[in-house]
């Protein structure tokens, strides 16, 4: 277990221990302290962060973060810069685009990030774009922005566009803005807006395209390699 706990600046820090991987479903999460890095209270890091580590913030961290384990931060910790890991719970506050499996927004945190995941808990605030498979926001979650997703579940607030295959609302539930789904399952909740067919309203970036199409090429350059050589 590493802990940091003076003020401190730093360039980019490697963690080296080793913890159990993170798993990204709704399933109930077994938190591992073992191998734990802390940045505790107080402390400040300037640099990118890497390595296998589960990491809990509880200070400030001004630089990216890439881990492939948990990514806890505390309701004093303070991320202004990226993250990548499996798993991120959060209950302070993020400024930065975030990439995981899942990712479980706690109340009284606020993230001003673009986020791409599987799997999206929201009991606090979220400003910003959001690809997700399932998205649920609680009925103390507020979301502003645009989601797009294979299912949304909103039992909190959202505003802006929302486009899925399926939007389920709650009785206590709020939606303003421009809805684009193929089906919608409304249990008393408040719409404000439009509805319409769904549509794509966040299109993949220039570099991801690139690099989804440069996988393809691979991919079929082996498989024809393949079934030369099976021809031979």
């Amino acid at each position: 277990m590493a802990i940091f706990g003076s003020k401190r600046k730093t360039n980019d820090v490697t963690l080296k221990n080793a913890t159990a991987s993170a798993t990204a479903s709704k399933a109930p999460r077994k938190e591992s302290t073992q191998g734990a890095t802390i940045i505790t209270k107080g402390m400040t890091i300037e640099g990118n962060i890497e390595g296998i580590d589960t990491i809990t913030i509880d200070g400030t961290i001004r630089g990216d973060i890439h881990v492939t384990n948990h990514v806890i931060v505390s309701a004093n910790g303070l991320i202004e810069g990226n993250i990548e890991a499996p798993d991120i719970l959060c209950s302070g506050k993020i400024s930065g685009k975030i990439l995981c499996e899942r990712l479980e927004v706690m109340r009284h945190a606020t993230l001003q990030s673009s986020i791409e995941t599987k799997h999206l808990i929201v009991h606090g605030r979220i400003e910003g774009q959001i690809e997700s498979d399932t998205v649920v926001i609680d009925t103390d979650g507020y979301v502003t922005d645009t989601i797009q997703a294979r299912e949304i579940e909103v039992n909190g607030t959202f505003e802006g566009n929302i486009a899925c295959e399926l939007l389920s609302m709650t009785e206590s539930a709020t939606v303003k803005g421009g809805i684009f789904v193929k089906n919608i399952s409304n249990q008393g909740g408040k719409i404000e807006g439009s509805i319409g067919p769904y549509k794509v309203l966040i299109e993949k970036e220039p570099d991801q395209m690139q690099k989804q199409a440069n996988e393809t090429t691979e991919e079929e350059a082996t498989s024809e390699a393949k079934t030369d050589e099976s021809e031979v």
